[in-house]
């Protein structure tokens, strides 16, 4: 292997000697010597690279040659079978079946579990398994609060629930029913948040361990490759990403816009929401017969699997009339594509209050003595920090619905 490292440092070194004799003989600018060189050294130290690295993975048995780092796939022309021929490298043996970045995904996952001290022997094709629970419409009510809100403030609501039974005045037979489906939708609810902190925490390992290089060749690289190197555009970060999760049972899809391609995660949650006095004859009688449950009951179910675009959307938490609301890439999933426009409606007319008020407040210090005529500046500036957090919450929900209005295709 040291003969080969060698090969390539004697050739890098050849390289540079070249460039220096083209740009002192003036058959190459400045500007040029200076890309020629860069391009030279990265790839030289990518190949550095991948042969120590390769070694480790012989060793290791994770690769059987050298020759599996580059087997590169070149790029097609149309979207279909540009997909595809991702698809095929996140589904293959140097993807979400290699052993090595099975070991990244699953190191990953144990690590969260272990901080979160949860189990480490998380199930997750559980996540998208169909679920039905029912409860009664007063209790609902109190559920719906937090229907929006990132999913730990909705087992906090489930927990406070079960707590305060006492206060509903239900029977025998409906607290022993209410407590059953409590307990149930706590075990999912925690499994939704397992997962999510899972997912969160290897798109973090992925933008802190793989550096984003735009490159200008027309070619795929596998996870394995993109993982060895440490670096690649956002086509082979998106391979490795939707690898990483396919490796440990997630399902995954790919998303293209405009001049970009971006990793997502399939997920799942409660979203459901059916009065049991609006369902038809025969549905209320066999749910009354299988569960004994009467007609002031509502049916919570698992929502239809929605698409988390894997982008780096944020995370930002503000107050909407009444509501508290939280918006990220795992709760606006959840909100029909009216709720999220109408919410852009109100945050732009909110943010055009702000922006009077605080002009006006502005000309009123200008124009102000304030040793005689006290203004409170704190107010001033907790208005400013307010107008951003809008601003945020407006670029957040746009971003959002761009990628939900993007083309995908789905791994699985």
């Amino acid at each position: 292997m040291s003969e080969y490292v060698s090969l390539v440092e004697e050739k890098r070194e050849a390289a540079r000697n070249l460039l220096q004799n083209m740009l002192n003989e003036d058959r190459i600018s400045v500007e040029e010597y200076t890309e020629f060189l860069e391009k030279s050294e990265l790839l030289g130290k990518t190949l550095t690279e991948l042969l120590v690295a390769g070694k480790m993975l012989l060793e290791n048995h994770v690769i059987k040659d050298l020759n599996e780092l580059f087997r590169f796939s070149a790029k097609p022309t149309k979207e279909e079978e540009y997909f595809q021929e991702m698809k095929r490298l996140i589904e293959g043996e140097l993807g979400s079946k290699n052993a090595y970045v099975q070991r990244i995904a699953a190191t990953i996952a144990r690590s969260t579990s272990e901080k979160l001290k949860l189990p480490q022997d998380i199930a997750i094709h559980e996540l998208y398994s169909e679920r039905l629970f029912c409860l009664p419409e007063k209790i609902v009510e109190e559920l719906v609060k937090t229907r929006y809100s990132p999913v730990e403030k909705f087992i906090a609501q489930l927990k406070a629930l079960h707590s305060k039974l006492d206060k509903f005045g239900l029977s025998e037979k409906d607290r022993k029913i209410v407590e059953e489906n409590l307990e149930g939708m706590m075990a999912v609810a925690f499994l939704m948040f397992h997962a999510r902190e899972i997912i969160k925490n290897i798109l973090a390992w992925v933008n802190y361990n793989i550096t984003y290089i735009s490159e200008r060749g027309d070619w795929f690289k596998p996870a394995l490759h993109t993982l060895i190197v440490g670096s690649g555009d956002c086509d082979c970060q998106a391979i490795l990403v939707c690898s990483l999760l396919e490796s440990i049972g997630f399902k995954t899809y790919l998303g293209f816009r405009p001049g970009h391609v971006f990793p997502g995660v399939v997920y799942t949650g409660f979203a459901v929401y059916k009065k049991v006095s609006e369902l038809p004859i025969d549905e209320r009688k066999k749910l009354k017969d299988s569960y004994g449950i009467s007609e002031d009951y509502v049916i919570i179910a698992s929502a239809d699997e929605v698409q988390v675009p894997l982008e780096k959307i944020g995370t930002v938490a503000l107050r909407i009339g009444d509501s508290n609301v939280t918006l990220d890439q795992f709760t606006m999933p959840f909100m029909a594509d009216e709720e999220l426009e109408e919410l852009q409606e109100q945050i732009s007319s909110s943010k055009r209050d702000y922006i009077d008020r605080i002009n006006k407040l502005e000309r009123l210090i200008e124009a102000t003595d304030l040793d005689t005529v006290p203004i409170d500046l704190e107010k001033l500036k907790k208005m400013k920090s307010d107008l951003q957090t809008l601003e945020e919450a407006e670029k957040t929900i746009t971003l959002y619905l761009e990628c939900k209005r993007a083309k995908t295709y789905s791994i699985d």
